[in-house]
């Protein structure tokens, strides 16, 4: 199984400063806004960075630095994901002006660039761009932009106003109110949970797995064991079989049911983060399974799923990892310790789906008679 913890403390760190690198000329000299081929950001936005904020009129987003790597403000100050970060930053790393544009206030509109105080604080479509950002050490903007829609092409109606071509998008520098074609259309998230891993546990059912036990609030309790060891490579042509317990014929169950709960126990996938100041009790949803996964790398979780919530179609999940003590192993010992760094103690929110497909009735543990 590969358990990708979020490592954010040294690989986002070190996006920031490649991409520092990469905005300087070969000779450390730095370059000049508004010329065309120049960059969009400059090496000083980022050498004192401490926040990236991300606004649409709809959501906000806002990365921070924190001690131990980039949190997401919006989701109580959850890691974000490293991999996504990087991404960005390299891309950001990557713009060029192409070209100035305009800066006639009454052409923003149809370039997607209004900022959203200026849309009433609501995101119009083709209209209100995504503002971006860049908060230094000191709590300052060191720079500011709305990204806005994709160049248009004459066909499109980019000529009425002057800005046909192909590829690219629209960027108002509000540094100078400024509207300038830039060199790429890169993806940029404004829902503060994009920028979190969505899928908590990421194991392989075929091959990690190897034993499962339900307990229901109720007090029934369905244990599941995986029959012999699993071969070295699998697919999705492998046969698993499983045995329940007290139930000494096999044959009695069915094992392709079985096996998608096992596949829904390694692909929970969470739809945001909740307050971490407030317990499972507190919140007044009282739990209905408390679920442990046991692992063949001898890594056991415990998930505790939650009432459903009363106005939405999800339920609270809370989860924490433990390594068998006879296990010798100093980078399985630190991935699970990282592990519970992140997710212990807080509570997630996951679709009601998730406990419908991993909490099926016991007799759909059997294959039906006749």
């Amino acid at each position: 199984m590969k358990l990708k913890t979020i490592a954010i403390a040294t690989g986002a760190l070190l996006a920031v400063a490649v991409l520092v690198a990469l905005l300087r000329d070969p000779g450390g000299e730095r370059r000049e806004v508004g010329r065309s081929g120049q960059p969009v950001l400059l090496p000083e936005h980022m050498e004192n960075v401490a926040k990236f904020r991300f606004e649409n009129g709809e959501d906000t987003a806002t990365i921070r630095s924190a001690e131990r790597g980039w949190v997401i403000e919006e989701e109580f100050d959850f890691p974000v994901e490293q991999r996504f970060l990087r991404q960005f930053l390299l891309k950001l790393s990557e713009l060029r002006l192409e070209r100035r544009i305009t800066d006639k206030p009454e052409v923003f509109p149809e370039l997607g660039v209004l900022r959203p105080s200026e849309t009433g604080g609501k995101r119009e479509e083709n209209r209100t761009g995504i503002e971006f950002t860049v908060i230094d050490a000191d709590g300052e903007a060191a720079f500011r932009a709305v990204f806005g829609n994709r160049r248009r092409s004459a066909e499109q109606g980019g000529a009425q106003a002057g800005v046909s071509g192909s590829g690219g998008m629209y960027m108002r520098d509000l540094a100078d109110d400024t509207v300038y074609i830039i060199s790429g259309a890169p993806r940029i998230f404004t829902k503060s949970r994009e920028w979190i891993k969505a899928v908590i546990l990421d194991f392989k059912a075929k091959k990690d797995l190897k034993r499962f036990r339900i307990q229901r609030a109720n007090g029934e309790v369905i244990a599941v064991e995986r029959i012999g060891e699993p071969p070295e490579e699998v697919d999705f042509k492998t046969k698993v079989d499983w045995r329940l317990d007290g139930v000494e014929d096999i044959s009695r169950l069915d094992q392709r049911v079985i096996l998608e709960i096992a596949k829904g126990l390694g692909d929970l996938f969470l739809v945001r983060v909740s307050d971490p100041s407030l317990s499972p009790k507190e919140t007044g949803r009282e739990r209905i399974a408390v679920v442990n996964i046991e692992l063949f790398d001898r890594r056991h979780f415990t998930v505790t799923l939650g009432e459903e919530l009363d106005t939405e179609d999800f339920r609270q999940l809370t989860i924490e990892a433990t390594l068998d003590p006879s296990v010798d192993d100093p980078e399985l010992r630190k991935e699970t310790e990282e592990f519970n760094r992140i997710y212990k103690g807080r509570i997630f929110v996951v679709h009601s789906w998730v406990a419908t497909r991993i909490l099926p009735d016991r007799e759909e543990y059997f294959i039906e008679e006749g």
